[in-house]
């Protein structure tokens, strides 16, 4: 019987990824992104919500908006600080409340970022728009009103200005979907492994019924932008079909084993504190 099992080591949760590196990398530089680089390095040690987290994000946008030309470079740069910034500060375990820890991400980012003159009212829209549970179903149906013929939704007031901007819809959206591409976009082991790593964030029990429902819920079954079709779509199907087939077998592939994190681990230099 396969089984995947999921290594989860203090490394996993410290590591110092680089994130400047990456984003240099791809010819993004500024005042601004370098803040926002260095609030995203501030140490989170929970199991899903941590640097790696923010660095999968930040990778996975940068590879959307190198295929999506409807974008100008000032918005894709305002899409790569939404990433860093969308879980800054997170304290693990799930929202009490509508868009709790979102709020308290911009909070923490706004007093950093607001006099460098980033667009605060249209990242907040994008930040908020990451809560699953309340508002990135509006999104949705706003993306599917500008783009899709679909109906003009009702409309939390806080989400009133993607009425009226196209743009900022989509990229609310792209950040979403690259948001949650680890758990339902790239392949069958990663997301396993991110299952694992929420569920044991939320003190659950993970199982082949999770990335099921994960993916009828919250995702829809389906990527809506163009860059989130062209990256996920085929790789969220070969993932559902998967999950069907163990669930059908009996199979948990989201078995996790702890280990000790070995020396060069627990000696690793945590990431640069706060100071910008």
């Amino acid at each position: 019987m396969r089984q995947l099992l999921f290594y989860c080591t203090v490394s996993n949760m410290t590591a110092n990824y680089d994130i400047a590196g990456l984003i240099k990398f791809k010819g993004y530089s500024s005042p601004a992104i370098d803040a926002a680089v260095q609030l995203a390095m501030t140490p989170m040690d929970h199991p899903y919500h941590n640097t790696k987290h923010i660095y999968n994000a930040v990778k996975q946008v940068l590879r959307m908006v190198e295929i999506e030309p409807r974008l100008t470079h000032a918005q894709k740069e305002l899409l790569v600080i939404a990433a860093c910034m969308h879980d800054l500060g997170h304290p693990g375990g799930r929202n009490s409340k509508p868009a709790e820890f979102e709020q308290q991400s911009l909070d923490l980012a706004r007093p950093h970022l607001e006099p460098l003159g980033v667009d605060m009212n249209a990242l907040t829209v994008m930040i908020l728009c990451t809560d699953v549970g309340t508002y990135t179903p509006q999104l949705k149906e706003m993306y599917k009103a500008h783009f899709m013929g679909g109906d003009m939704p009702q409309l939390d007031p806080v989400l009133k200005s993607l009425a009226s901007d196209r743009d900022l819809t989509l990229m609310s959206l792209m950040l979403h979907e690259a948001d949650i591409a680890d758990s339902a976009g790239i392949d069958y082991e990663t997301t396993c492994q991110a299952t694992t790593v929420v569920f044991e964030e939320f003190g659950e029990e993970p199982s082949a019924a999770s990335i099921i429902g994960f993916i009828d819920y919250v995702c829809n079954n389906t990527m809506l932008t163009p860059a989130g079709i062209q990256l996920y779509n085929d790789n969220m199907k070969a993932i559902y079909a998967q999950a069907q087939a163990d669930a059908a077998a009996g199979i948990n592939p989201c078995k996790k084993k702890v280990e000790s994190a070995d020396s060069s681990a627990s000696s690793q230099t945590p990431p640069p504190t706060l100071d910008v």
